[in-house]
């Protein structure tokens, strides 16, 4: 079993790094262009000023006017909104700062709003980061959506992927970020099987079995490496170029007679290019989604950080039940990414009448950025519920 010190000791460290990035400009010293996420999201630090509003759409309206204003029409008749729901679509072309604070309570139709927001914003050329602390509340989301448009890209959910693994999967620190992806390949290869479960067709490991099962998907061409050159400051490849795709097609047969930890069969050598080919499956998913979801803490993992949002210029980001979602935890999301300086609107959802985090012994862990957003003077609009 894994040591659960160890993932409290990594989720620990993200936090800190979180804050660090947000508040601070001294972690990247070695970076001249970076600035502290501060500087771009001014409400990090709000006094209770208000701030100027922030047109979140400004370039798609710029870009094709017509297309963008027949996109809001649609938005706004899409269901029978109530007025404060209305309210929200209306303050969402520029709210103040960039930054919608939505309470809510289970009965206000926070999915649908969701939902439709995100299929706006990516009809609209933009990307979508849906996260929150619970992975059950953001699986719904992802089956709402497939349901609401059935015939739209579908999300892309990543779940956990353990920092430390059994002692049975552990190998060098050198190959620990291969033996992620090992794991990763067990989730696809156990999992999933044959065939996969329609409502949960949007998960990552969802994705690279249907680029396994359609012979006509993508090819994904990389080099397998065998190290790092020290002195070059590059990965020492293996051979030609190989289709990563094709690559772990071929090897699923021999995965279902013998498992992949089986060192009698798999030589380490083999199951180093497994790993590496499911690393550049999932990387390039990930690159190709257009809304994304996981929770805050994965946010900030590399491969989240490093392929996600590197085609377009903005990213909006949603967080579900933010009122549970500590401070430090929604930071992970808001500063630690590649993606960070991307993110023109940061949208939260959350009741501010519910349940904040899990209590702690460390006062910025007992509350969330949502809350004290609201206590600044930040504008709070009150979903009203449905009839």
């Amino acid at each position: 079993m894994a040591d659960p010190y160890a993932q409290i000791d990594a989720v620990r460290d993200a936090r800190v790094n979180a804050v660090n990035n947000a508040y601070t400009d001294t972690s990247k010293p070695d970076v001249p262009s970076w600035k502290p996420a501060v500087l771009k999201h001014a409400w990090l630090l709000n006094d209770g000023k208000r701030l100027p509003v922030v047109n979140l759409f400004h370039p798609a309206l710029e870009h094709d006017a017509l297309k963008f204003l027949r996109d809001f029409d649609e938005l706004c008749a899409a269901i029978p909104w109530n007025d404060s729901q209305r309210e929200y679509i209306g303050k969402l072309l520029a709210p103040e700062g960039g930054l919608p604070l939505i309470s809510c309570s289970p009965a206000a139709g926070k999915g649908a709003l969701m939902v439709h927001t995100s299929n706006f914003a990516e009809t609209n050329g933009m990307k979508v980061l849906i996260t929150g602390m619970e992975e059950s509340s953001l699986n719904r989301f992802g089956e709402e959506y497939c349901r609401t448009f059935p015939h739209a890209q579908s999300p892309v959910l990543v779940t956990s992927v353990p920092d430390v693994l059994p002692p049975i999967y552990q190998a060098p620190e050198t190959d620990k970020h291969e033996i992620l992806m090992f794991h990763a390949m067990l989730e696809l290869d156990e999992h999933l099987g044959p065939s996969i479960c329609g409502e949960r067709s949007f998960t990552i490991e969802a994705k690279i079995k249907q680029l396994l099962d359609d012979p006509d998907s993508k090819t994904i061409m990389r080099h397998f490496t065998i190290g790092y050159d020290e002195v070059r400051k590059t990965d020492i490849v293996d051979g030609e170029k190989r289709d990563m795709v094709q690559y772990l097609r071929d090897a699923m047969p021999k995965l279902k007679e013998h498992h992949i930890i089986d060192d009698s069969y798999w030589s380490v050598g083999v199951r180093r290019r497994l790993c590496q080919a499911i690393k550049h499956c999932r990387a390039q998913v990930i690159q190709d989604a257009k809304i994304l979801i996981c929770t805050c803490y994965i946010s900030g993992k590399k491969e989240i950080s490093k392929y996600f949002a590197t085609d377009v210029d903005t990213v909006v980001l949603i967080f579900d039940e933010a009122r549970t979602c500590t401070e430090p935890d929604a930071l992970i999301a808001i500063a630690t990414p590649d993606f960070a300086r991307k993110i023109d609107a940061v949208i939260m959802f959350g009741d501010i009448s519910g349940r904040g985090p899990i209590p702690s012994l460390h006062p910025q862990m007992n509350i969330s950025l949502f809350e004290r957003l609201v206590r600044t003077g930040h504008p709070l609009l009150v979903l009203s519920d449905q009839n």
